[in-house]
């Protein structure tokens, strides 16, 4: 800093107040502060001179606003700024409890849903091995009752006898006229 800024005085209109004061009261960073100082935007003293001094910030004193101590209005400020915090921390925390039982509900739901899919599974193999089981029994019960039938009625059925008038066309015909069939060879056999 030059010699002659820190010679300077302050008077009535100036009060002087530390660089992190200066930050508060100006609301800007403590290094925005120093930066102003270095380029002459604020009026700066070191007290003592020389390496090691506090750097003091020069300000306007504004008639039109009280004068407040600049460490009981950052105090002030502080546990405002605290309060202020406070509240969204718990503002936040609610927040995240709430999404937590979302979540968790979402989650129960998740796990009915698949526990009701897999006993629907379940069920549709359960009914697929019984139609499987249906289907092969029902073919086993076919076959030896078709057999039977045939048997049956090649026993009931008279033995064709031949006619001694050969039919038109040249060859003999049955007397009994067409083979004998039992119903169901009829509709099913065509």
């Amino acid at each position: 800093m030059d010699a002659d800024r820190t010679a300077t005085q302050h008077g009535p209109d100036k009060r002087r107040v530390t660089v992190a004061e200066a930050a508060e009261i100006l609301g800007i960073t403590a290094e925005a502060v120093r930066t102003r100082i270095k380029r002459d935007k604020l009026d700066a003293i070191k007290e003592p001179p020389g390496p090691g001094g506090t750097v003091y910030v020069l300000l306007k004193v504004d008639p039109t606003r009280p004068n407040v101590d600049p460490t009981s209005q950052g105090q002030n400020q502080t546990s405002d700024q605290t309060e202020k915090r406070g509240e969204l921390v718990e503002t936040l925390r609610e927040q995240v409890a709430y999404l937590q039982g979302v979540i968790a509900v979402r989650d129960r739901e998740l796990e009915q849903r698949t526990e009701e899919i897999r006993r629907r599974d379940a069920a549709l193999e359960r009914e697929q091995q019984l139609t499987a089981m249906f289907a092969t029994r029902l073919g086993e019960l076919e076959a030896p009752t078709v057999e039977a039938a045939e048997a049956q009625e090649s026993r009931e059925s008279p033995a064709p006898t031949q006619d001694p008038t050969p039919a038109p066309g040249g060859s003999q015909a049955t007397t009994g006229g067409p083979e004998r069939r039992g119903w169901w060879r009829r509709v099913f056999k065509g």
